[in-house]
């Protein structure tokens, strides 16, 4: 739900080819994404950046399995989750750092990824 916003306002900007500001709001979107998925492994606390973010997800991901109170295809659909942000990440700091323009058929690209991406998630982390 807290991603619906930035969805719809994604999809207007898309339909009237602001594709630059498509990509943010697909961003925006994906953060919480990233949190939801944080939470799920267990991260706790304030974390600044995504980068940090990803890393102590990364970290949990690793942690004694011993302690793990799920199992094998959890830690799976969490990694794999985890792989898919980190390759969305270059486009998220690109779009917030000024450094890229993105054309239409880039803009595209990148809502795809996010769909598949939040369809992952949408299949285990919902009301979590």
């Amino acid at each position: 739900r807290e991603a619906h916003f930035d969805l719809c306002e994604g999809a207007k900007c898309s339909a009237l080819r602001l594709d630059t500001a498509s990509v943010f709001h697909l961003s925006r979107a994906v953060e919480v994404a990233l949190k939801a998925l944080a939470k799920a492994v267990g991260v706790t606390g304030t974390v600044p950046s995504w980068d940090g973010i990803l890393k102590k997800i990364d970290n949990e991901l690793k942690a004694d399995y011993k302690n793990r109170t799920w199992d094998k295809e959890t830690q799976d659909f969490y990694a794999d989750a985890a792989l898919h942000l980190r390759s969305y990440k270059n486009a998220r700091n690109n779009t917030m750092h000024v450094e890229a323009k993105y054309s239409s058929v880039e803009a595209e690209r990148i809502y795809d990824s996010v769909k598949l991406l939040l369809s992952h998630l949408a299949t285990k982390l919902v009301g979590e």
